[in-house]
């Protein structure tokens, strides 16, 4: 069987998207809108936005991409897919040059919830994280550290609890971390109820972490978006295309950006600085180098860069 090293080419292959700038905001006087379905044994769901079809046939445990629509109120209208009868409707408010995730998750309750998701500028390494308990019906919980964790010098020890008595419908975060994959528990009293969650949180991209579903049978969704960009910022986004070889940490200018990248999750548009950079690929945990390659940003461009199959012979 070849290694993952093997598999990758010896260099990145760069595939430069012809985009003048990538926005990251809403319009003047626009916001960002997302909806994810989290009710437990629901069907497929339709949602209208002011009378107007704007999501089809969203599955349970999914989550659609930012909608942008004009600040104000409206109206939400949810209905079984491909079906007119409404299962509920409801009125939002959003604010210009907010982005705002909207979350159904209670069978007896039927709505969204809304969850703001920061998008202001992260510094270059570091994730934004907010931690969203979506368990229906379920016990308040503590998420804590799986893994031990070194952050400003200071190593915490698993069994860290950093989100205590977290309620059902309520978030905690967000807070800005250095880009990593962070492993944790969710724990209900002496109980666990999800072991082992890994959240790879990358460089210049807000993350919500959803944990959804039943105390009895919980997962969790990650949802991402990318943050504002410093000026004079390119965009790049960094795409695992080898199929069926493990997940791979990126570096960018030795700064970890894109922790345990898998080919089934690209990362976001991320803005980077402009100018060159050193791009190296490791085993994911590792400090195995597998492959280098130079990068240049542009500012105000957008690029995707792939790590690809070659010919090893």
């Amino acid at each position: 069987m070849k290694s993952l090293a093997q598999m990758l080419t010896r260099g990145l292959a760069l595939l430069t998207v012809l985009l003048v700038s990538i926005s990251l905001v809403a319009g003047q006087g626009s916001a960002r809108v997302r909806f994810a379905h989290a009710i437990p044994g629901g069907t497929a769901i339709d949602v209208f936005i002011n009378g107007s079809l704007a999501i089809t046939a969203l599955e349970f445990g999914s989550a659609t991409t930012y909608l942008t629509v004009p600040a104000g109120d409206h109206t939400v209208t949810v209905t079984p897919a491909g079906i007119a009868t409404p299962l509920w409707a409801q009125a939002i408010t959003v604010e210009a040059d907010r982005a705002i995730t909207y979350i159904a998750s209670s069978p007896a309750t039927l709505r969204f919830d809304a969850f703001t998701d920061n998008l202001t500028e992260t510094p270059f390494g570091t994730g934004r994280l907010l931690l969203v308990h979506a368990l229906a019906g379920g016990p308040a919980v503590d998420i804590q550290l799986a893994e031990p964790v070194t952050l400003g010098g200071t190593v915490q020890p698993a069994g860290t609890v950093i989100a205590p008595q977290v309620a059902y419908g309520a978030s905690f975060g967000s807070f800005d971390l250095p880009a990593l994959t962070y492993v944790f528990n969710v724990v209900a009293g002496n109980t666990p109820l999800l072991s082992e969650l890994a959240i790879p949180l990358t460089s210049n991209t807000s993350a919500i972490a959803v944990v959804y579903g039943t105390a009895d049978a919980p997962t969790a969704l990650l949802l991402t978006a990318p943050t504002g960009p410093a000026a004079g910022s390119g965009f790049v986004r960094l795409v695992h295309g080898v199929m069926g070889a493990p997940a791979v940490d990126v570096f960018i200018n030795d700064t970890l950006i894109a922790p345990a990248l898998s080919t089934d999750r690209p990362t976001e548009h991320i803005a980077l600085p402009a100018g060159e950079h050193s791009v190296v690929l490791r085993a994911a945990g590792t400090a195995d180098d597998l492959l280098e390659a130079a990068l240049t940003v542009a500012a105000g461009g957008a690029q995707t860069v792939v790590a690809l199959q070659g010919d090893t012979g």
